[in-house]
């Protein structure tokens, strides 16, 4: 295994163990201020997907901020202007293209899997949801500023995204098949 190998496998094993302990950390804590504002209203499925797309805003967020990055790159760039259909992304580009990509991709499975999440938890598992949005935010905002250091800057960025994510969407499926 060379250097930059070793420097993903931190970075994804630092993003484990954040994502291990903000869950495990959220749920005694916040659980008892959230539970008995959702307890009343969280009963029904329309109420706890209207909860969880007020939450998935946020999630919105990083997406937004990329698009917004890669529209001003373009338009200070003679050579993107004209759009990628037109030619490669050009040095100004690249790089915010590709976090872009990668952010469409992991916001489509994060919103699925928060949705999913919402629908199948326990009341009391909800509180998890703003704990879930916050720590794709904050990867995907480690993702973007490490991406110019290769793999391994990007490493714990992409897996403080992807494995809250994957949590969430492995959660929901136990709970619809369980």
């Amino acid at each position: 295994m060379d250097g930059e190998q070793r420097r993903v496998l931190a970075g994804m094993a630092a993003a484990a163990g954040v994502t291990v302990l903000a869950l495990a950390v959220a749920m005694p804590v916040l659980e008892p201020i959230l539970a008995p504002m959702l307890r009343p209203t969280m009963r029904d499925a329309a109420a706890r997907l209207l909860f969880a797309a007020r939450v998935e805003l946020f999630v919105a967020l990083p997406l937004a901020c990329c698009i917004g990055v890669m529209a001003a790159r373009r338009f200070l760039s003679p050579a993107d202007i004209a759009g990628s259909a037109f030619a490669p992304p050009g040095e100004r580009t690249a790089v915010p293209l590709a976090v872009l990509q990668n952010t469409l991709e992991q916001t489509v499975l994060a919103v699925v899997a928060h949705l999913g999440f919402a629908a199948t938890v326990r009341v009391a598992e909800l509180a998890l949801l703003p704990v879930l949005a916050a720590l794709f935010c904050l990867g995907r905002l480690a993702f973007a500023v490490g991406y110019r250091h290769g793999a391994g800057g990007r490493a714990f960025g992409f897996a403080l995204t992807f494995f809250p994510t994957n949590v969430a969407l492995l959660w929901a499926i136990a709970r619809t098949l369980g």
